[in-house]
């Protein structure tokens, strides 16, 4: 089964990720987008599962941190649109098969404070 994309979609070469058309550049990849990705090259299909929402930069670094560090790939839902408008949450999404893992890294960050 084949993804439909949206007419006068633009794609990042390198994730394969689509934008708007209008939008230059990867958000995650820093690259320049082009309108249509190499024949062959159809990006595969992933429903990320959202391990943290927040809108604090300093827990979203911190939370980017540790995924990093523990080998875990993840995506920033709408971090560039807060940082655009203000229009926030960002959502920390992993693959399914890492959610275990990335949520027990990140539990901590969840849980509040001692006074």
């Amino acid at each position: 089964m084949s993804k439909v994309y949206q007419e006068g979609a633009v794609f990042c070469p390198q994730c394969g990720a689509e934008y708007q058309d209008g939008i230059l550049q990867c958000g995650e990849c820093d690259v320049a987008l082009v309108s249509a990705l190499p024949a062959g090259e159809v990006p595969e299909w992933v429903d990320f599962v959202t391990v943290l929402v927040t809108r604090d930069h300093s827990e979203l670094a911190l939370a980017k941190s540790l995924l990093e560090g523990s080998g875990i790939p993840f995506f920033a839902r709408n971090e560039e649109v807060e940082h655009l408008i203000a229009a926030g949450p960002v959502e920390l999404q992993v693959r399914p098969e890492h959610e275990a893992e990335a949520r027990e890294l990140l539990r901590d960050l969840d849980e509040p404070g001692e006074p």
